[in-house]
């Protein structure tokens, strides 16, 4: 009974890394649109739709959009704008729908509406080639800029920048990675900073 379990429980955890590797989502505020723009690709061959869900305290989602499996191709991006946004923070996930009443969710990814406050612009998501970084803020930059790209499903870091404080647009070339999920990290001298999730497809 003791193995049945643990195979279940494998089975279980396998499935949920699967859904967080093939299905990654990306969102980013678009402060001139005042919506957020939400993007994943279609890998999920089996999926009967997806869901988009919102969260004011990431832990009880709301569903704001659905998208049938229509016949969508295989690899395609599918965009969604969240106008509907209040507060400070939001935050998002992507629900594959399966059959059988079944479904799997990407892990969360935070959204920062407030962009008057000193942070950072990442696009375009999903990125292909390049990724852009654009200082958004009122304070000045007071210290040397780190970055560095990491891996999340296997923590192995894959970039690492420095540049100087007067550098307010980023231009990060990423053909070297893979496809997949990724985590962005600035931070200015010592002090902890901005990291966003991304998809490179």
């Amino acid at each position: 009974m003791k193995n049945i379990l643990s195979l279940v429980l494998l089975l279980a955890l396998y499935s949920y890394a699967m859904a967080q590797k093939n299905t990654p989502l990306a969102a980013t505020y678009e402060k001139d649109k005042r919506a957020v723009l939400l993007q994943w690709q279609h890998l999920y061959k089996n999926a009967v739709s997806y869901t988009l869900q919102s969260s004011r305290d990431n832990t009880f989602f709301t569903d704001i959009f659905t998208k049938q499996n229509n016949n969508i191709y295989f690899k395609n991006i599918i965009s969604y704008y969240d106008k509907t946004i209040t507060g400070e923070k939001i935050y998002y996930r992507l629900k594959i729908n399966l059959k059988d009443s079944l479904f799997e969710t990407t892990l969360p990814i935070p959204v920062t509406l407030n962009v008057t406050e000193n942070t950072w612009l990442i696009y375009p998501l999903p990125a292909r080639e390049f990724l852009h970084l654009k200082y958004v803020g009122n304070g000045t930059i007071d210290g040397v800029i780190s970055i560095y790209i990491q891996r999340i499903n296997s923590g192995v870091i894959y970039s690492k920048l420095r540049l100087a404080s007067n550098t307010k647009n980023i231009i990060i070339p990423i053909t070297n990675l893979g496809s997949g999920i990724y985590n962005i990290h600035v931070s200015i001298g010592n002090r902890a900073g901005w990291n966003q999730q991304f998809n490179k497809y």
